[in-house]
């Protein structure tokens, strides 16, 4: 099992490559307003489903079982990394190659879609797995820490990443 360090590491690592995509589909989209709308689209899909992950995770949190053994949290998990493999999907298949490799993003997309995504799940359920069991033990002002910490790596919103705000 992972540490509470790994754990957030993998959601830190989720939330800034979602937020570096958006970030690149803001920049090429903006000679190409249909790319931006569609990019937009897909990020916001993926914003919400890990956005919805998190907050599921975090009522997991209060449950006597763990969450791996929770339906809820394996559904709304699949569907986090669903929508997060079509937005890095949709990245590669419609920003130029030269504009992804300027951010060195290009390579991690690639290895992110070349890998399993049985991979993912397993991950972040394992990370989940050792949040819960770290907040079951915790007193309270860490349990405080630990929900400040996960409501931190929620995704922002599209403009927000894009500089729109």
């Amino acid at each position: 099992m992972p540490t509470l360090g790994e754990t957030i590491r993998v959601l830190t690592e989720e939330r800034v490559l979602g937020e570096d995509a958006a970030l690149l589909l803001a920049r090429s989209g903006r000679e190409d307003a249909v790319l931006l709308a569609e990019g937009e689209l897909v990020y916001t899909h993926a914003q919400a489903a890990f956005n919805g992950l998190i907050a599921q995770l975090q009522l997991e949190l209060a449950q006597t079982r763990k969450p791996s053994e929770s339906e809820a949290f394996g559904q709304a998990l699949a569907m986090a990394v669903e929508r997060r493999k079509a937005l890095l999907a949709f990245v590669a298949g419609h920003i130029p190659r030269e504009e992804g490799a300027k951010s060195g993003l290009w390579e991690l997309i690639a290895g992110v879609l070349a890998g399993s995504v049985g991979e993912l799940i397993s991950g972040v359920s394992d990370a989940a797995v050792t949040l819960w069991r770290e907040f079951r033990e915790a007193r309270q002002e860490r349990r405080e820490e630990i929900r400040a910490r996960l409501e931190a790596e929620r995704w922002r919103p599209f403009a927000a990443v894009a500089g729109d705000d």
